[in-house]
């Protein structure tokens, strides 16, 4: 839900600086430039962003519209918690999509388990299996 949230936002940002930037509303030039590198900067931050399912052939997900696999010979890593917060990070061999990191974030319901999540106390069962299954791949 967050991702939908967030994609939607992008794109909702992303055209409407382009009407900016290319003229169709108007704005003097240093607006243009401003709404062109935000543009640019959202476009990359929410990049990497992903949701999907792992089983025990590997990692299917979306990124945009398009699904994407990653056998689990080809993940060289997982990260949960610390400054990551509720993301599942998942670092593949070769770059997929142009990024060799898939961000998967998963929503925690309460600040506590979302402080527990930043010490690296708690994580969720299938985020466990996912990093036990990154170590029995090696």
């Amino acid at each position: 839900m967050l991702l939908a949230f967030l994609r939607t936002f992008q794109f909702i940002w992303t055209l409407s600086a382009l009407l900016y930037v290319f003229g169709v509303l108007p704005a003097d030039v240093f607006t243009r430039v401003v709404f062109a590198a935000l543009a640019i900067l959202f476009t990359v931050f929410f990049h990497g962003w992903a949701y999907g399912y792992a089983d025990e052939s590997g990692i299917t997900f979306r990124r945009y519209l398009k699904q994407h696999f990653v056998p689990w010979n080809q993940v060289r890593e997982a990260q949960w918690g610390g400054w990551y917060l509720s993301n599942l990070v998942v670092v593949t061999e070769s770059p997929i999509v142009g990024s060799r990191r898939i961000y998967f974030p998963y929503q925690t319901q309460s600040p506590l388990k979302l402080w527990r999540v930043f010490r690296r106390e708690w994580a969720p069962d299938a985020v466990d299996w996912v990093l036990n299954r990154t170590k029995v791949s090696k």
